[in-house]
């Protein structure tokens, strides 16, 4: 889980500097880069610490699969009302964040199927 945390941490980073930039060119883009913003800051909440228990890895996972609709929904929305042509960065966003959450889930389902996790939950 460490990998997909520091794709997380570097999505949101990613996302929150172009979103900036874009948001510094014209102040009138606020409704196209405030989707993908948000997106990105809920699933940080569950990112902040290292995902310890299932519960976690698992909460963590789904933040990470609910960054994709609020990303192409930025992209929507630049595509009708923004000035700019922005739309492709957040599209290939939204493609990241996909491959992000897949990555998260298999890392959530392997550590769920190894044969020694039970047993290390119920020593510790």
């Amino acid at each position: 889980m460490r990998i997909a945390r520091i794709m997380a941490f570097l999505l949101a980073l990613i996302t929150i500097g172009i979103s900036g930039y874009y948001y510094s060119l014209s102040p009138v883009l606020l409704p196209s880069v405030a989707p993908a913003i948000l997106g990105v800051v809920i699933s940080l909440y569950f990112w902040r610490s290292a995902p310890g228990k299932k519960k976690a890895r698992r909460r963590a996972a789904l933040a990470s699969v609910a960054v994709v609709p609020f990303t192409f929904a930025s992209a929507v929305v630049s595509l009708f009302l923004s000035p700019l042509s922005i739309w492709p960065v957040y599209l290939c966003l939204s493609a990241l964040a996909a491959m992000l959450s897949i990555y998260a889930l298999m890392r959530v389902k392997k550590k769920q199927s190894h044969p020694w996790a039970d047993y290390y939950q119920e020593v510790g």
